[in-house]
């Protein structure tokens, strides 16, 4: 099975304790996961689109940051961008694994002060995300979020240490309950960004 291949090979490239994140992160005992890698048993079609989703944003992780980069330049260099590719920038963004406070806080800003349209996304994991920069921005999504998904760090911090992920859950708002981010608030940070009126096209 194809899937399990990228699996086996994402727990090598990781190392230790890569099966018991997978374990957490599915909801499922450790002890199934290693079944799943031995081939002893096969993960049912939401742990299969589950594994996909997360593997897929990992896949095409390096080319995203690009996204991130040119969003950035973007905003510093003031320019004025149609709502659509600044659309699939945002959304393109938004894949990326781990992101900083302030490039969320950016998302928000630029959502708030554009009007956007988008399509609710396939990926569960870019669905919730999704929603939750919509309703952190003040605007209303279209969907409803997949509350069969577990909440997934999103901020940069989460993957320094055990103990900032424990943090990070702590700090997680209503919204990041709703949306199953481990977010945090947004409004202090996008206050601290220039040039916020520049942004409307």
């Amino acid at each position: 099975m194809e899937l399990i291949k990228y699996l086996k090979a994402d727990c090598e490239k990781y190392g230790r304790g890569r099966k018991a994140w997978w374990a957490r992160e599915l909801r499922v005992p450790a002890l199934t996961v290693s079944h799943w890698l031995a081939g002893r048993q096969k993960p049912n079609g939401e742990y299969s689109v589950k594994i996909r989703d997360y593997l897929e944003i990992q896949k095409h992780e390096t080319g995203l940051i690009r996204w991130q980069d040119y969003l950035w330049s973007v905003y510093y260099s003031k320019q004025v961008l149609p709502a659509e590719l600044l659309g699939q920038v945002i959304l393109n963004t938004l894949r990326i694994e781990f992101l900083d406070t302030r490039t969320l806080a950016l998302l928000a800003v630029f959502v708030e002060n554009v009007d956007f349209y988008f399509n609710e996304p396939l990926n569960i994991i870019l669905k919730n995300r999704l929603g939750w920069l919509l309703e952190s921005a003040n605007k209303s999504p279209l969907f409803m979020p997949d509350r069969h998904h577990p909440s997934r760090h999103i901020l940069a911090l989460s993957r320094r240490s055990k103990n900032m992920e424990k943090t990070v859950k702590s700090y997680q708002t209503k919204l990041g309950k709703k949306w199953r981010v481990y977010d945090c608030e947004l409004e202090s940070i996008k206050k601290d960004l220039p040039w916020l009126l520049n942004l409307k096209t």
